[in-house]
């Protein structure tokens, strides 16, 4: 939906916590150019891209804990 791209490229805080995320596709987070916090705290997510938050260049507080990391590849 265009009307929610317009909103999200100024998103600066974005919590994802608590929604039983096991998988984030390479590239989701590549409109958030000015995102500064990311919570994906207590999910299920098990691997993820090495490449994944590379566009994230704003980002200073990303966080992980409680989910089900085995591999960053």
């Amino acid at each position: 939906d265009q009307k929610f791209l317009s909103v999200a490229v100024n998103l600066k805080i974005l919590n994802l916590s608590h929604n039983l995320i096991s998988y984030i596709e390479p590239g989701s987070f590549s409109a958030l150019k000015v995102l500064d916090q990311l919570d994906l705290s207590f999910n299920r997510i098990t691997d993820l891209d090495v490449n994944l938050f590379d566009s994230l260049s704003s980002l200073t507080r990303l966080d992980l804990n409680n989910n089900e990391l085995r591999a960053i590849r």
